[in-house]
């Protein structure tokens, strides 16, 4: 055996002559291979280390097959009835030397900076299966039944690209005693955990492609998966070793040494079907909570099914934030009280020192207020409905024959660059969220202490540029976990020091559940919306990666000439606007003061009558005249730096909803209403006064043939009545004379009077008479509300909801079909004003044509709904 001495003089020299260097010089492949190891193990060595590790995952696989098929039932119930303490205990014993947090990746790395590798070897399999911890195993007994089902029903290729993410943090930072290994291993295909010498001409494009791995990067893989098996095998054991319950034939019999050794399985056991039963129930899941979890979308990860590549959750998550970011531009258009909410929101965030540096004038604080009430949404909702129209795209090249291939088969040229070209929109989105959030805690009061703003140039620049330094940042993990997190998702992966996004979002998210509102008060609303949209591309980039065969060949760059050729329509206008050298700021788009003074744009408070009509349509002519100037800067920047009408055309008219045909109706609609009742108003007072002018000296009640006697006020008595109020007719006619024709709305859900939803119904469609500007509920009252309607919450990161599930729509009342949207949770607090929740409910009658006639009130009914 060499000595310590005699190693290093010999990977000294299989380093200078070049046989322990990658063997491909693109990034794709240098990721493979370590930067400081600590060993070299030549190719026999690799090889009998890697047959190890695979016939341990495959024994292991198959003897817990063979124990969740007759023992299932049991596992499942001593697990389950034992508290948290006792999961912990049972843990302890099996493995005394599990990480004992829930995110041991960020907690080794800020708590070992500076320590040796043989320090951080001791927390060796806390870097490489980071979620076999106490905390995560011990809280949620679903936990580990799903760890357990998904691991044996799955094949271990399956798992190799999420096994290879979990472990790249740890690889990137050297925190693991890394060996340099000769060779490469197969990953994919019958010859799983297969070691070979490396063929250069072959090898590479495996490589490029995922089948194969480096060794050293591939033994890394192997290692974890046997450990993770083993370590189940064992804990099996453990629950099984007192077992008192009777064994049924065929199953799995334990040897002397405890050992479980698995006889012939024979047909399907009864006792099967109760663990089937339970992890297909979607259990894992706790029933208490009102929502999913941000942090629960990644951490439930290793208790799922194997992640995989999927265009259509790809497609669907650009869709939720398509339409929520067209849905707040069309209410900025077509609802004066929700803009005048929005824009004080705006005023009172946006100091006349909101820059460091120097304090702002009135001008330019008006002109930046209306640049972000007005250009700032459009390019929001412009960027993302690119990206949706790449991800549909996509989806129709996948339904053509031949896109899809098998391992070592060509992907299609044109499918490959419709790939790339979604990833290059997101690296685009990703980089302007990035900054706009940093730019956003520089500027916060509740980071001040934090960030030192050290140079910056034109504040009324969108994306103006700055430099900065942070206070301590060794001791910042530990300080202000918050700062820490944020300053983390706007830095670049790359950097040392740095965390997988979706990681550093998911400790945020547990961080923040944890402290309550003393942390989440501090990030204000802009920074939640950005934080938002980055962990929405985020997802979309992770879900990118697991795409198999790999689509991104090394030197593969997105340019104009193939994306426009290979991509969508998309293309077209994103070369054309976005890629020419142009700054959309507040200054040269020409808006100043058109949004001061802001009490032009309040809406009228109190009684419906002409006055208050009169002052509507003073705040909506104010509104038009604002979009008009903002459309006319749009326009007239882009066609001087040379963009053509055609390309600016499509933002010009999402800038024109406050003059549609459909608003304005909508508006004369309104009008004739509220004349309407006031003219019915007067009629009954006419009656009124006209039946008081009778003789009431007369000891006798008037006569059936009197005139006036026969009017009685009962239509007055009848109005507070349970019927919703009337549709909005599809045409400018009278209500009146629609009435007699139009088919009445179908009936969807039925609500009990005075319940939480019917209260939240009554808010989101509001009567005409009702006053917009009084009341307000809970946050919690709009989730439960939707639950209720068939809907189910999901945090995506910030304080974006994506609200999933089956509901009923007025097209086919008798139909369930499934749909999402995205609602926004007001922050800091959670209380939603009468303006926001009519907001809401306008984005649902405008998605799903939902009307206050679809919900009828019964006395004796439902608390919530019924589908």
């Amino acid at each position: 055996m060499e000595t310590d001495e005699q190693m290093a003089k010999r990977l000294e020299k299989c380093f200078l002559d070049g046989t322990m260097q990658a063997v491909c010089g693109c990034s794709e492949c240098l990721e493979q291979y370590p930067v400081n190891f600590v060993g070299h193990l030549r190719g026999n060595e690799a090889f009998q280390l890697a047959t190890t590790y695979t016939n341990s995952i495959f024994a292991n696989s198959n003897n817990l097959r063979a124990v969740i098929w007759t023992f299932g039932h049991i596992i499942l119930k001593r697990w389950r009835r034992r508290n948290s303490t006792k999961r912990r205990d049972l843990l302890m014993e099996v493995d005394p030397d599990l990480y004992p947090k829930n995110v041991p990746l960020m907690d080794l790395a800020t708590r070992l900076i500076g320590e040796s590798i043989e320090e951080q070897s001791k927390y060796r399999y806390a870097y490489l299966l980071p979620y076999l911890n106490l905390e995560g195993l011990s809280s949620e007994s679903a936990n580990l039944l799903g760890l357990l089902h998904h691991r044996i029903s799955s094949q271990p290729e399956e798992w190799v690209i999420f096994d290879n993410s979990i472990i790249k943090s740890a690889w990137d930072q050297n925190a693991l005693r890394v060996n340099f290994a000769d060779g490469c291993i197969t990953m994919h295909g019958s010859h799983f955990g297969t070691w070979k010498p490396f063929d250069i001409t072959k090898n590479i494009p495996e490589m490029h492609s995922g089948k194969v791995y480096s060794a050293s990067r591939a033994l890394l893989i192997l290692e974890a998966q046997a450990h993770l098996l083993e370590f189940l095998r064992k804990l099996c054991q453990a629950i099984l070793g007192d077992s008192e319950d009777p064994i049924p034939p065929g199953g799995p019999s334990l040897d002397q040494s405890g050992s479980m050794q698995p006889n012939v399985v024979g047909p399907a056991s009864p006792y099967c079907s109760k663990w089937t039963k339970f992890v297909g129930s979607g259990s894992q899941q706790s029933k208490d909570n009102l929502w999913v979890s941000y942090s629960s979308l990644y951490s439930s990860q290793p208790f799922g099914n194997p992640p995989s590549f999927d265009i259509d959750l790809i497609t669907e998550i650009a869709e939720n934030q398509k339409s929520e970011a067209q849905d707040e531009l069309w209410l900025m258009q077509t609802d004066c009280a929700y803009f005048h909410e929005r824009a004080r929101y705006h005023e009172a965030q946006w100091k006349q020192d909101y820059t460091p540096m120097r304090p702002l004038s009135q001008r330019e604080k008006y002109s930046n207020i209306s640049y972000l009430s007005t250009i700032r949404l459009l390019t929001r909702a412009r960027d993302w409905q690119w990206l949706a129209e790449e991800c549909h795209h996509v989806q129709q090249l996948l339904c053509e024959p031949g896109t899809i291939v098998d391992w070592g088969q060509t992907l299609p040229n044109h499918y490959v660059w419709a790939l790339v070209g979604i990833q290059a929109l997101l690296d685009k989105n990703r980089k302007y969220y990035k900054e706009n959030l940093i730019r956003c805690m520089i500027n916060a009061e509740t980071f001040k202490s934090v960030f030192k703003l050290t140079r910056h140039s034109d504040p009324s620049e969108e994306g103006w540029a700055f430099a900065f330094n942070i206070n301590d940042y060794p001791t910042l993990y530990k300080r202000d976990r918050t700062a820490w997190c944020l300053y983390q998702l706007g830095r670049d992966e790359s950097e040392s020091r740095s965390f997988p996004h979706d990681q550093v979002l998911q400790h945020l998210d547990e961080h923040l559940s944890r402290n309550g509102r003393k942390e989440s008060d501090r990030i204000d609303q802009d920074m939640d919306v950005w934080i938002s949209d980055l962990a929405a591309v985020e997802r979309m980039l992770t879900i990118l990666q697991y795409h198999r065969p790999k689509y991104l060949t090394p030197g593969m760059k997105p340019d104009q000439a193939t994306c426009q050729q290979m991509g969508s329509k998309a293309w077209d206008s994103f070369y054309a606007i976005d890629q020419v050298p142009y700054s959309l700021s507040s200054t040269k788009l020409g808006l100043d003061l058109a949004l001061y003074p802001l009490e032009q744009f309040r809406m009228p408070k109190g009684r419906k009558d002409e006055t208050w009509i009169a002052g509507r349509d003073r705040a909506n002519q104010a509104l038009r005249t604002l979009w008009a100037k903002a459309r006319q800067g749009y326009q007239t920047l882009f066609l001087a730096l040379g963009v053509s009408q055609e390309c600016i055309d499509p933002q010009l008219e999402q800038m024109k909803q406050c003059e549609s045909p459909e608003h304005l109706l909508q508006l004369e609609v309104e009008r004739q209403q509220i004349l309407g009742r006031l003219h019915e108003a007067k009629v009954c007072s006419a009656a009124v006064l006209a039946t008081s002018a009778v003789d009431l000296s007369s000891p006798f009640p008037a006569s059936a043939n009197s005139g006036p006697a026969k009017y009685t006020p009962e239509p007055i008595k009848e109005k507070p009545k349970t019927r919703p109020q009337e549709a909005i007719p599809a045409t400018a006619s009278p209500p009146s004379t629609l009435g007699a024709v139009e088919k009445p709305p179908p009936i969807l859900y039925l609500l009990k009077r005075n319940s939480i939803v019917y209260c939240i119904v009554t808010y989101l469609f509001p009567a005409p008479h009702d006053d917009p500007s009084k009341g307000c509920l809970d946050w919690l009252d709009f989730v439960a509300a939707m639950a209720a309607f068939g809907f189910r919450a999901e945090n995506r990161g910030g304080s974006v909801f994506t609200f999933k599930g089956m509901i009923k729509l007025p097209e086919r009342p008798l139909e369930v079909q499934s749909r999402s949207i995205n609602f926004h949770m007001p922050h800091p607090s959670t209380e939603m004003s009468a303006v926001i929740l009519q907001g809401m409910g306008k984005r649902l009658g405008r998605r799903y044509a939902w009307q206050r006639e679809n919900f009828r009130v019964e006395e004796v009914g439902l608390l919530f709904g019924r589908g």
